[in-house]
């Protein structure tokens, strides 16, 4: 069997991102810092930046249509559209940590999808910022809640801030590996049992002009659709059954995917992104490994990605040796000062 040509891996990721406007702020990014990104822990804002700035400044930012309610109603702030459009400005001049809180309003800013609610510490010059999904079903406390902070004082703020976070029942929540600490204070503070479950290398790509080309190969490519939910479902490492089945069907449905599918029309390996953006859930089943299966997928997926201006990264386990040398030897390059983590509270 003849396999797909390059020009048609290149239309077979699954959900087609709306094109953003010329040159987002993650593309900027990459052209003014990338070079340095592993050598500073603080980024400056890139020149002309509007707006606000995290941790004070003379930006201006636009009126809000909702406040938060409760004793902090001038300080903690849900933010609207067009402010949303705002800190997405704000925090490529943070890039890379911010990376995750960046992709999920980046996302936001773009895709339609299931809701979710934009939090800072203050308006214009916020410290803190938590993205948090609305919790409408017992599928929704599966979704990540995330923050990006650069300073243990406003995220402390935020997170015990009454009203912000449920701590009386099952979240998790991610955010950079410095802040546990913190983290963890607050949440034994509202009594929630909790710990750290994953500790990861969140890795990124520069350019993606030297990845390989798609070889000839007896499979095909395509997107996943709703039919495969169950199969990621139970091959996902954090698969939690019933609970973690609509977060990847939401995935599925809005967000882009690739996978191959054998000549006896099996799926035999896959590749999603998550609301952040981030590429993961990537699987090979054990009969196909070996065969680079998954560098065709990061490479196909990182292509389309790039080529709509979409940030292209993901996470690693620091234990997953094996993923994290496929990443780098796609040329994917980290912060080495930085690790991601996810904590959990309340087993479900």
């Amino acid at each position: 069997m003849v396999g797909p040509s390059a020009e048609s891996l290149r239309s077979h990721c699954g959900v087609t991102p709306p094109p953003p406007k010329p040159s987002p702020p993650w593309t900027r990014w990459l052209r003014m810092n990338v070079p340095a990104a592993a050598r500073s822990r603080n980024q400056a804002r890139p020149p002309g930046a509007r707006g606000p700035k995290v941790e004070g400044g003379e930006g201006r930012g636009t009126r809000s249509s909702q406040r938060s309610e409760g004793k902090s109603a001038r300080a903690m702030r849900f933010l609207s559209e067009d402010e949303l459009k705002v800190v997405e400005e704000v925090l490529a001049s943070h890039l890379p940590r911010s990376l995750q809180v960046y992709g999920y309003v980046f996302q936001k800013n773009r895709v339609t999808s299931e809701p979710m609610d934009v939090i800072v510490d203050r308006w214009p010059d916020f410290s803190a910022i938590l993205c948090r999904p609305r919790v409408h079903t017992k599928g929704d406390l599966f979704k990540d809640i995330c923050v990006f902070a650069k300073d243990d004082g406003p995220l402390r703020g935020l997170l015990g801030e009454d009203g912000i976070i449920n701590w009386e029942q099952f979240l998790c929540l991610g955010a950079d590996s410095s802040h546990e600490e913190t983290v963890m204070g607050v949440a034994a503070e509202r009594g929630a049992s909790g710990k750290r479950v994953a500790l990861c290398h969140m890795l990124f790509l520069k350019d993606p002009s030297h990845l390989p080309t798609a070889d000839r190969s007896p499979l095909r490519m395509s997107s996943l659709d709703e039919s495969n939910v169950d199969l990621v479902n139970e091959t996902w490492k954090f698969g939690n059954g019933e609970r973690s089945v609509q977060m990847i069907r939401n995935m599925i449905r809005h967000f882009p995917s690739c996978c191959l599918w054998d000549e006896r029309g099996c799926v035999v390996a896959w590749i999603l992104t998550y609301p952040s953006g981030a590429m993961g859930m990537l699987y090979t089943v054990p009969e196909h490994r070996g065969k680079g299966y998954a560098k065709l997928l990061i490479s196909t997926m990182s292509r389309r990605l790039h080529s709509q201006g979409y940030p292209v990264y993901c996470f690693v386990e620091e234990e997953n040796q094996l993923s994290y040398r496929i990443f780098r030897n796609l040329g994917f390059t980290e912060d080495p000062a930085y690790r991601a983590a996810w904590f959990e509270f309340h087993h479900l």
